[in-house]
């Protein structure tokens, strides 16, 4: 690791270049926990949602926010941010792993 160089503006350009579908498999379990759906309804809600945000290119929080059939809850909403799915990303700077970032 001590050879790596880490650039986190492209790593966060890579990981927005998907428009957050990232987030589909845990806001899809999550609706299964939180949202009295069966497994079809909520692979339904999104697969429709996942569709709309890759054909206009809009957040996919965004799609869910906007569509009125979407059991929104604040832990199904919290599945759809990077901070869900890399819980320990704070902790791990780059300065603790050695790692140099470029200017």
């Amino acid at each position: 690791l001590s050879q790596l160089v880490v650039f986190p503006k492209r790593m966060l350009e890579n990981m927005d270049a998907l428009h957050g579908l990232i987030f589909s498999q845990r806001v899809l379990h999550a609706m299964l926990e939180h949202g009295n759906l069966s497994r079809e309804e909520a692979y339904d809600l999104v697969q429709r949602s996942s569709l709309m945000c890759w054909e206009s290119g809009e957040h996919f929080r965004t799609v869910l926010e906007a569509d009125s059939e979407m059991p929104l809850s604040r832990p199904i909403l919290q599945c759809a941010c990077y901070q869900c799915c890399v819980p320990g990303a704070p902790l791990i700077c780059p300065s603790r792993l050695g790692v140099t970032q470029p200017p």
